[in-house]
């Protein structure tokens, strides 16, 4: 044993003095040279430094190098320069294990320059990258390594990254890298954590796992991925967020969003960053309560930043206020390239309430858009039923300090055009539902139209649908809690029946207009009167009958068929939520056979009850006015109806509901009723109040009462027979639909009549007891009746009794 432990000490007295003398004989520089060299076959980098090096070789390596800088020879990776690099490696390791075991390695004030890649695979590389060396190059370990006060330049002109400080520890350079740093970026301090794989990959340019983590006042990210160095392209998927979108796109230098200031946001998804630009492959984005995905590159070109085929998807509509019941789903936005200084066109598509929706916006110049500021817009929307909607004006973003998705905080005035094949069709689209009529085809609306935020206003607006022409304007409040729309509109000509119900009701499909009435011939009269002769009626009576004869003729039809009961249609005003305020002026207004003429009126709609305040009405050379209310809120809507007629030319009235007119005269009256229901039925069947009227100087058609009273009278409707008058006056109190009135009285040369009786408006069964007096010559004669029957068929007998 001695002899073996002297042995080992010569060998280390022989190995001393052969370094010594090698420090003594070998110049330092050449020394620096040799491990240089060694270094750049080792890892393919050009490596050269202009300082004075220091070396130290007891009782460690210890090596200084300063102004070093490291170029790959592949150009494909960033230069790095250092000040100062400081090496501290172990004998023991390199003698025993041909290992260079770094204990500690310092990197005093690098800077890491990038550079555009010219070399952008292996293959394209120098041979000398991939020449073996003539030795065995030895192994490298590295227990230590700092960076101190470094920097990094080259990532664009915007981005300052300096007082880079990093701690990394690693056995060898094929085994996971921890990196631990703190730096400042663009003046703000971030600190993170990264893990490199297999970091021996940065010599061959392969691809490097890696993960990372940094954090800074302004925001967060972490990413999960894998670094080709060859390429100089990350692609990972990306988290990122920030409390302060505005800070945080100021402090990346990517431009100011003041409408976003104090406004959280997110990013997750994958990217693929590079010489190239950023490629989001599907990232979700979140910016306050806006979430959408979005897909496409953006890439810097000089001091700005272009994005190309860029498409944005799944933006929440309810985001922008969309209502609960309005179901808008698959948004999408398609951008051929989005460049400040250049048009900008967007390709939309949606789906809303389940059908598909497509068209194009197009804004002239994104350095345009500055919140406050107004831009041209252009956009073209189909709408469901064969048409579009159009707008072209200018709009403003929201002022600094609104969002995005705040409607209030956007305005914009222009041209609107609104054209569709079917109203019926896009209401359903629109989850609105319009009564089953005939009507509400083909529209198109025509406006000037300006949008403040807080409301709409339509001025000068041309509007068509089915044959009705209109103009007006037209204010839509959106401040409250309940939409209010407010205008005022000249309508040349409505049918207001082909709106409500279920289409033109049986009596009102069967009418004839009054010019046509004057041709049909006199031998279908819709009205009977049946006289019963005297001598059976007194024998009746004197046998101890009351009405007998009456009774003997039959049960007279009920006709119930003259009302409709289908619905009309008010119970959807309950489900607006809009209240309207509206000055309607028609130049012929008509309900199915029934013309009102020129018309001037106000419609409001609050809260579910609608009010009609008819202003004046010419219809048949007279005039009407007067108020309708409904009060839609009920299950069974109310009505409320106050009018006031004069100089109503009673022949025109009743030709125009299709029936002869077997009175002629000049109506003035006036009605309070009350009703409620869904269908006409309903209405009438629950009517109550009062109706008052009188005819002047008019005529009964179609008979001779006179005449009729004789036994051989004919009692055939004959349009050439009248009984003239003066006045006839009828007053009714009306109650759940059936009339009564204490007194008709009618005033003529040759007759006079006074009735008073019922008159039951739903099924129009009347029962009357009437005084007829004929006047001479040849003398005054004075008749008790009994009349019975309907509007339509009368049977009357001498009520004996």
């Amino acid at each position: 044993m001695r002899w073996l432990l002297g042995g080992i000490l010569v060998i280390l007295a022989v190995l001393t003095i052969a370094v010594g003398a090698l420090i003594y004989l070998v110049p330092s520089t050449a020394i620096e040279r040799h491990i240089l060299t060694a270094v750049s076959r080792a890892t393919a980098t050009d490596i050269k430094s202009t300082g004075t090096p220091e070396i130290t070789l007891f009782p460690s390596i210890e090596l200084v190098l300063r102004g070093v800088e490291a170029r790959p020879q592949s150009a494909a990776g960033p230069i790095l320069k250092a000040r100062e690099i400081e090496a501290e490696v172990s004998w023991l390791s390199l003698l025993t294990g041909w290992t260079v075991d770094v204990i500690e390695l310092r990197i005093i004030a690098p800077e890491l320059l990038f550079q555009p890649s010219t070399v952008q695979n292996l293959e394209a590389a120098p041979a000398l990258l991939l020449r073996k060396p003539s030795y065995p190059l030895p192994g490298v370990a590295i227990r230590k390594a700092t960076i101190e006060r470094g920097r990094v330049t080259g990532l664009g002109p915007s981005w300052r990254i300096k007082d880079v400080d990093a701690e990394m520890k690693l056995s060898d350079i094929d085994n996971p890298l921890d990196i631990d740093f703190n730096l400042f970026l663009n003046g703000h301090r971030v600190v993170g954590a990264m893990n490199l794989n297999n970091p021996s990959r940065l010599v061959t340019g392969g691809r490097i796992p890696l993960t990372a983590r940094v954090s800074a006042d302004l925001g967060s990210a972490e990413i999960d991925g894998a670094w080709r160095s060859a390429e100089s392209i990350l692609v990972a998927n990306i988290k990122a967020n920030t409390m302060d979108l505005d800070s945080a796109a100021r402090w990346l230098e990517f431009g100011p969003v003041p409408e976003f200031a104090g406004k959280p946001a997110a990013l997750d998804g994958s990217v693929r960053v590079g010489a190239d630009g950023i490629l989001f492959k599907d990232a979700a984005v979140t910016v306050d309560e806006l979430k959408a995905r979005i897909a496409g590159r953006i890439q810097q070109d000089g001091d700005s930043f272009v994005a190309r085929d860029f498409t944005v998807t799944d933006v929440d509509p309810q985001s922008f206020g969309v209502p609960a019941h309005i179901n808008l789903t698959a948004l999408r936005a398609h951008f051929d390239r989005i460049e400040p200084g250049s048009p900008v066109a967007a390709e939309l598509a949606f789906d809303l309430n389940g059908q598909r929706v497509t068209g194009r916006a197009t804004v002239p110049d994104l350095d345009q858009l500055q919140p406050g500021k107004s831009f041209p817009l252009k956009w073209h929307v189909t709408v469901p039923g064969g048409g579009a909607l159009e707008f072209d004006g200018e709009a403003a973003l929201p002022v600094a300090g609104g969002t995005l998705e705040q409607a209030a905080g956007w305005s914009a005035a222009g041209k609107l055009r609104l054209k569709t094949d079917s109203m019926r069709e896009a209401a359903s689209w629109l989850k609105f539902s319009l009564p089953q009529t005939d009507a509400y085809n083909a529209a198109e609306f025509n406006a000037d139209v300006t949008f403040d935020g807080q409301s709409i206003k339509f001025a000068g607006a041309n509007a068509s649908f089915d044959a009705t022409q209109a103009t007006g304007d037209l204010m839509i409040n959106l401040a409250g809690e309940r939409t209010s729309v407010k205008g005022a509109f000249n309508l040349d000509s409505i049918d207001t029946e082909r709106y409500l119900g279920a289409g033109l009701s049986a009596a009102a499909a069967a009418a004839v207009r009054p010019d046509q009435l004057e041709g049909l011939p006199a031998a279908s009269p819709p009205y009977e009167i049946t006289l019963l002769p005297l001598k059976p009626s007194l024998e009746a009576v004197l046998a101890g009958g009351s009405g007998s004869q009456l009774e003997a003729l039959g049960p007279v039809p009920v006709l119930t068929s003259d009302w409709s009961g289908t619905s009309l249609g008010v119970g959807s005003l309950r489900d607006l939520d809009s209240d309207i305020d509206l000055d309607l002026s028609v130049g012929d207004l008509r309900h199915g056979s029934i013309e009102l003429g020129r018309t001037s009126m106000t419609a409001t709609l609050d809260k579910g009850i609608f009010m009609l305040d008819v202003k004046e009405s010419r219809p048949l050379q007279g005039e009407i006015s007067g108020t309708v209310r409904i009060d839609a809120r009920p299950e069974s809507p109310t009505f409320n109806l106050v009018l006031d007629a004069n100089g109503i030319v009673v022949e025109q009235l009743i030709r125009q509901v299709g029936q002869r007119d077997v009175i002629r005269g000049t109506l003035t009256g006036q009605a309070k009723l009350l009703a409620s229901g869904n269908t006409e039925a309903d209405v009438i069947r629950t009517m109550t109040g009062e109706v008052r009227g009188q005819v002047r100087d008019g005529a009964i058609v179609g008979y001779n009462v006179r005449k009729m009273i004789w036994p051989s009278a004919s009692r055939q409707y004959n349009p050439s027979s009248a009984t003239p008058f003066s006045s006839l006056k009828a007053d009714f109190t009306i109650t759940d639909g059936v009339a009564s009135s204490p007194g008709i009285l009618l005033d003529g040369p040759t007759v006079r009549i006074r009735s008073d009786g019922k008159a039951n408006l739903s099924t129009s069964k009347i029962d009357y007891r009437t005084d007829l007096t004929v006047f001479p010559p040849p003398a005054k004669l004075s008749f008790p009746l009994k009349v019975l029957g309907t509007w339509r068929k009368l049977k009357a007998d001498l009520d004996w009794l």
